[in-house]
């Protein structure tokens, strides 16, 4: 039996900006005079508020060794999650008196949560859970059958399994394989979380005030959004095992189907006439500060396949063990349905070409006898798609297509005294760097893509003593 409990916040607060709709009548802290604002005694400072998550988890596990080729396990849990808004101090969400005349309500930069926004929201879940494994007296088989049954406040019943095989054709030769269903609810923040945050936006090359809001909020309504429903899934694999000697090599495949995908909507932009319409309707209030914003939807579903492929091989000779090791990767991900409306082809795009279809790696590891040991490692990334980037959304014609990079990885270690081990090595030791981003002037000055798959600080030098006993 166990038993977890846990809780974070995210306390937010903010010096230097400003909640235009006040005109002069801006909120102060007591920290000194602003540079920014020189004729004030104090400098601006808002707390917009705080976002709060709490989690109890209770279970019970048990398992029973029936036979030597039979073992049963299984188990009982329970679990409550609660998501709080707590609301901010009145000037980061408020509508002074200059709203109506144009200027933005809310603290600049990240505006607060009011009254409408605050609130806590919970859930609880119950799950039985149990496993059976059987493997027969000559070690050529191996079954193994799980299942779990879930009950949620807010979603309802779900009921899932797997079921996994290995079938040994002789001592050096296996094939395997495995059949699963998965299921994951959204999280109560993620069903009811908003926030306003102020951006870059090209295409005005002005900031602009953009946001995210609950699905089943008024707003979003109109615009496609509604209560959320829990993602499923389907998994399956199939792979062989070779092993003889002291060569080692695996092959497995595998295809996974998700429905009912979790992700943001694209932005959806109010023009005058759309908030004209919304504040006849009483949807928005007059001066509201949401022009931009997006929704969490279940807008769409994706095909994963691929292949993993992993080789080692160890040689042994009077001058030590070397090692050489292998493992490579080939995915590809397609979106097989979609809502034109709320997913946007940038979007799509992004699922489907934003990480490498490629990866791999080939290391060289040798030990020699007087505790000494070297370590060679060349890993490869292949091309990707960034498009998390103003300068597509404002030049959609254009593509950012990075090439593949490979970076190389030295290490050497000494063990001295029996007991202490000196390690000195070099990541990225040929300093390879992404390609340049085409639009650093429209991104902010950013230099490099927003999500490159190994960063871009090149080589890092770093030194290790350890001591064991």
């Amino acid at each position: 039996a166990s038993a977890a409990w846990g809780k974070s916040n995210m306390d937010f607060y903010m010096y230097n900006t400003v909640n235009a709709s006040l005109g002069p009548n801006q909120p102060c802290s007591d920290e000194g005079t602003s540079p920014a604002v020189p004729d004030q005694s104090c400098t601006p400072y808002f707390n917009p508020g705080i976002y709060d998550q709490q989690e109890i988890n209770l279970n019970f596990d048990a398992s029973y060794t029936m036979s030597e080729t039979m073992s049963l396990s299984g188990g009982v849990e329970w679990r409550n999650e609660i998501f709080e808004i707590i609301q901010g101090d009145r000037p980061s969400w408020t509508e002074g008196p200059l709203a109506t005349q144009g200027f933005t309500p809310g603290s600049n930069g990240f505006t607060g949560f009011g009254p409408l926004t605050a609130g806590d929201w919970s859930r609880n879940n119950f799950a039985a859970y149990g496993q059976a494994g059987f493997e027969d007296a000559d070690d050529k088989w191996l079954v193994d059958v799980a299942g779990r049954v879930e009950n949620f406040s807010d979603f309802g019943l779900t009921i899932n399994g797997k079921v996994a095989a290995r079938f040994s054709l002789n001592e050096t030769f296996a094939l395997r394989g495995a059949a699963s269903t998965g299921f994951r609810a959204p999280t109560p923040g993620q069903q009811n979380a908003f926030n306003i945050s102020t951006i870059y936006d090209p295409d005005i090359m002005d900031l602009t005030n953009n946001g995210t809001i609950p699905s089943t909020s008024d707003l979003a309504e109109l615009y496609g959004g509604e209560a959320l429903q829990p993602e499923t899934s389907v998994n399956v694999s199939l792979g062989t095992v070779y092993s003889e000697g002291n060569f080692h090599l695996s092959a497995d495949y595998f295809l996974i189907n998700v429905s009912d995908r979790l992700t943001t909507s694209r932005n959806f932009e109010l023009s005058t006439e759309d908030i004209d319409r919304l504040l006849d309707e009483g949807i928005i209030r007059p001066g509201g500060v949401l022009k931009r914003f997006r929704f969490f939807i279940n807008d769409f579903a994706t095909r994963t396949q691929g292949i993993d492929v992993v080789a080692a091989y160890q040689m042994e000779s009077d001058r030590g063990t070397t090692d050489l090791t292998t493992a490579w990767n080939w995915t590809t991900t397609s979106v097989t349905k979609h809502n034109d409306d709320t997913l946007s082809p940038l979007r799509i795009r992004i699922l489907q070409e934003g990480l490498p279809n490629l990866r791999g790696n080939i290391a060289v590891n040798h030990e020699f006898p007087a505790g000494t040991r070297a370590l060679v490692r060349a890993s490869y990334w292949g091309g990707y798609f960034d498009g998390e980037t103003p300068y597509y959304e404002s030049n959609p014609s254009e593509t950012i297509d990075y090439p593949g990079r490979m970076l190389v990885d030295v290490e050497g270690a000494h063990t001295f005294m029996d007991s202490y081990t000196l390690t000195v090595g070099a990541q990225n030791v040929l300093n390879t760097l992404p390609a340049e981003y085409p639009g650093a002037a429209d991104g902010v000055g950013n230099r490099y893509g927003q999500f490159t798959p190994f960063g871009f600080n090149g080589t890092f030098l770093y030194t290790r003593l350890s001591y064991s006993w």
